[in-house]
């Protein structure tokens, strides 16, 4: 079975998109800007899609719980719309299915007062065999 972890970071740690808040308080727009834009690059039509999987993943964040431990989210950019994170991994063992997959990690901020996660935002490889 595929795993979220399956899917790792393409290119180098510059691609990566960060940054740091708490479940009421983070600033994300460049996370949202970037998934907007890959929509639009990545798809033919149902580009919105995207928009249904970022409202999702917000309240998500906004109703993070530390104890819950990391979390990830996966964004599959296909000809026909963007996919969630549950038909990515059903979907992503098809060959060249996916034109992009991009993954979005929320975990703990070590070191720095409790309360505060970092939220990283990054391209991972398009399909995963087992």
């Amino acid at each position: 079975m595929i795993k979220i972890d399956d899917f790792r970071l393409v290119g180098n740690l510059d691609d990566v998109i960060e940054t740091t808040g708490t479940p009421d308080n983070f600033n994300w727009s460049s996370h949202v800007d970037k998934l907007v834009r890959l929509a639009a690059k990545h798809t033919d039509y149902y580009a919105s899609d995207v928009v249904i999987s970022i409202n999702s993943v917000e309240n998500e964040i906004k109703n993070y719980k530390f104890e819950d431990g990391d979390k990830s989210w996966l964004f599959g950019f296909r000809d026909s719309g963007v996919d969630h994170t549950e038909w990515v991994l059903s979907s992503a063992h098809v060959l060249n299915h996916y034109r992009a997959i991009w993954r979005l990690d929320i975990s703990r901020r070590e070191g720095w007062c409790d309360g505060y996660f970092v939220l990283k935002l990054y391209r991972t490889n398009n399909n995963v065999f087992r």
